[in-house]
């Protein structure tokens, strides 16, 4: 399981999302990507696109992908875009 950081703004978004791939990556072949939020408090709209983008990685190397512990405000902001079948 993967986990977001307590801060995920604009920011923080390209060095999460560079850690998070490199972790994905590293990941046995066939694991599925499970990505915690339950640390993250702090946010803008970036971590919607971080999620979709490690989504989308998730899925070009073959992998499930799911969140689990989503701040709630993030899955209304998801919902509001339109993605929260996505997250």
């Amino acid at each position: 399981m993967l986990s977001l950081p307590e801060r995920l703004t604009h920011v923080e978004t390209p060095p999460t999302l560079r850690s998070l791939f490199a972790e994905m990556d590293a990941l046995p072949a066939g694991t599925s990507v499970v990505i915690d939020g339950h640390q993250l408090g702090r946010f803008d709209s970036s971590a919607l696109g971080l999620l979709l983008s490690c989504r989308r990685h998730a899925q070009t190397h073959g992998r499930g992908f799911s969140t689990q512990a989503l701040p709630q405000r993030l899955v209304r902001l998801a919902s509001l875009y339109g993605l929260s079948g996505c997250i």
